[in-house]
């Protein structure tokens, strides 16, 4: 640009803002024909941050220079270091948002304290988990930034969300325990996206003791070969350990039967699945010896009043995998998923979220079951079965743990021993038959009878106490449930019929008005299942699980109906549901969201997205900056942006 050294000289004396920006990597790196002095160099890059003129790479580069210049103290400056970054990072700059999570996480000493909230902040910037205002001229430069970083296959993103596993796995949050939800998650992106350490760590999540996870070679192998060869020294010997173990497995054995030769067919299935998409494997089936139980020498060392207290063994993920049905309430009643282990402290600090106080509130009877079912000195144990019953009825969904798994002969011996003693111990005789399977054999029908015997006892015995009819209610749903799943209609309607005549025994939203309607509409009578969905949403707390899913089947409907505006309407309520519930709830996967995606997309292209709009298929519409939704018109836009906003990737706009 400036054809000499002369001239770019002169161009730097004159204050020429690029000449300053040229001058200082010259001199900071010695290149074209200039010596290294990185005093000049700092000199000159803090002459053009001084200007205003400075670009957020700029900041990042003079932070590095009061950083890396050692000697007296206004040479190396850390805390100047640290006040670029910032400034740089509040600029957009990824790299300078990973270092001033850095310097938050590690703090500087005498100047500057441990700040582990903030450091989860800039790590959550750096790795685009979390966007400041990006309408503003920074975040567009941010915008720009992070698709040069991944078309370059940058680190930094993926370096931050690494470092978010090592805070939430570990007590170093703000929380000052593990958060395994938001540990693995960011431990996986990170593994998928190529960053070695983390293809390390997720392999090994898969061994022997890794995280609570089940465990299978299989994937861990995948995994650790990866990163092997990438050079990681650890995962090289992990193998190599791995592979030690197999050949003395190999060698002990006394002879290669057809079934070990099937065991390793399916093994080397594991592998080439897991090479093909990780996501997709399903763990082989163990056979498990019933006189092992792996927690009886944890459970001898250490007493614990919560078998799921941070810090436990126990606390961390536990993944099942059952199986999955293509019925057509999807993930609700017999699509079974990975469980996480819950804990009370995970739903505390939602105090406002009526789901989260029904969650605590259902681990509080889990876990005191637990305590007596496990403790040596309590000979009369059927108790435990009862709060464990009381958990179940009151959120299913996280009371889950192995513990159960492991002990589950054992639980189910106290239960039927209570049964013995009392035939009206409904909980004991609930606990027995809760799990209802979709297996595809002669087993359902049994269950099915054994289920359906179990409500005609406790309607008979004219039982009013809380917990029977709480029960009552869940053996009808899971029955509307299953016949749901296997197209029995008509059952499927007279089961969630009756749960849903039990609403007073429940504090949660009523989810058989959703049954309801789902069928009502296979039957259908449209009408009638838009007025059911309705109430549905209603009369129940927006933080459940299943509330979105409620507006998705509603925009099924309206689509079937061709109402276009009230189709963006709930698909755009869906969206904004699950963005709004706890974030221990896994985004709907059921068919009819995945169906609406594309129509959509396609619809919104040519109707106005205010359902409340006069005109709405105006051919003269005009596109809002998020590029998600059009309007024929400004007072359209303006009606539907409390909607939109919450879907919305401009934040805050202009319009």
């Amino acid at each position: 640009m400036y054809g000499s050294k002369e001239n770019l000289a002169k161009a730097t004396q004159s204050g020429d803002k690029t000449a300053l920006m040229y001058m200082s990597y010259c001199l900071r790196d010695g290149i074209f024909g200039f010596k290294k002095n990185l005093y000049k160099a700092r000199k000159f890059l803090q002459q053009l941050v001084d200007s205003g003129h400075a670009l957020p790479g700029d900041y990042v580069n003079l932070a590095v220079l009061y950083e890396a210049i050692p000697g007296n103290p206004e040479a190396h400056d850390v805390l100047k270091a640290f006040n670029l970054y910032k400034q740089s990072a509040e600029m957009g700059d990824l790299i300078a948002q990973n270092n001033t999570a850095e310097c938050y996480r590690c703090g500087i000493p005498g100047k500057l304290d441990e700040n582990l909230a903030e450091a989860e902040k800039w790590y959550l910037l750096s790795a685009g988990e979390s966007e400041s205002d990006q309408t503003s001229p920074s975040n567009l430069l941010v915008t720009f930034q992070r698709q040069v970083y991944t078309s370059n296959k940058s680190t930094v993103p993926l370096q931050s969300r690494f470092r978010l596993w090592e805070m939430f796995s570990t007590t170093e949050n703000q929380y000052g325990k593990p958060q395994p939800v938001d540990a693995i998650k960011h431990l996986q992106i990170a593994a998928e996206e190529g960053y070695t350490a983390a293809e390390r760590e997720y392999g090994k999540l898969f061994l022997p003791g890794g995280f609570g996870m089940n465990t299978n070679p299989g994937i861990a192998k995948v995994w650790l070969l990866k990163a092997a060869e990438k050079g990681d020294e650890e995962a090289i010997q992990l193998l190599k350990s791995i592979s030690l173990q197999e050949q003395d497995v190999q060698r002990t054995s006394p002879m290669i039967s057809d079934s070990n030769v099937n065991k390793e067919k399916q093994h080397g299935k594991e592998v080439q699945l897991a090479k093909h998409s990780v996501s997709k494997l399903k763990s082989s089936e163990k056979v498990i010896d019933p006189e092992f139980d792996p927690l009886s020498e944890l459970l001898q060392e250490k007493t614990f009043s919560n078998p799921f207290e941070p810090g436990s063994t126990m606390h961390i993920k536990f993944e099942q995998l059952r199986m999955s049905s293509e019925g057509p309430l999807g993930s609700e009643a017999l699509k079974y998923k990975r469980q996480m282990f819950f804990h009370e402290d995970m739903f505390l600090q939602y105090p406002h979220s009526p789901t989260a106080k029904r969650y605590v509130k259902a681990l509080k009877y889990f876990n005191n079951g637990l305590e007596i079912l496990l403790n040596k000195d309590i000979s009369e144990k059927v108790d435990g079965i009862h709060l464990l019953v009381k958990g179940y009825v009151t959120a299913d969904h996280v009371c889950q743990g192995p513990i159960v798994a492991f002990k589950i002969k054992e639980f189910r011996d106290i239960a039927a021993d209570g049964v013995r003693k009392d035939n009206k111990d409904y909980a004991c005789r609930y606990f027995l038959v809760r799990n209802l399977r979709c297996t595809g054999d002669a087993t359902d029908r049994q269950e099915i009878l054994d289920r359906e015997f179990l409500i005609k006892e406790i309607e008979d015995s004219n039982e009013n106490n809380s917990l029977s009819r709480q029960i009552l209610y869940e053996l009808y749903y899971a029955l509307g449930s299953f016949y749901t799943v296997t197209t029995q209609t008509d059952r499927a309607l007279y089961c969630y019929q009756k749960a849903y005549d039990m609403e007073d025994v429940i504090d949660k939203g009523n989810d058989a008005l959703r049954g309801i309607a789902y069928n009502k509409c296979e039957l259908g009578d449209r009408e009638s299942a838009i007025d059911f969905y309705k109430k549905y949403l209603e009369t129940t707390p927006r933080c459940e699980r299943r509330y979105p899913s409620a507006h998705f089947h509603l925009a099924a409907i309206y689509l079937s109906l061709k109402s276009k505006q009230l189709v963006f309407y709930h698909y755009e309520q869906g969206l904004k549901a699950e963005a709004n519930r706890l974030p221990t709830h896994e985004p709907e996967d059921i068919k009819v969201k995945e169906m609406l995606k594309p129509t959509y997309d396609l619809l919104s292209a040519n109707v106005c997205n205010n359902p409340d709009c006069q005109t709405p298929d105006d051919k003269n519409l005009k596109q809002c900056p998020c590029k998600l939704v059009r309007y024929c018109s400004t007072s359209c836009q303006k009606a539907h942006r409390p909607i939109h906003k919450k879907i919305c990737t401009v934040k805050k706009s202009k319009h």
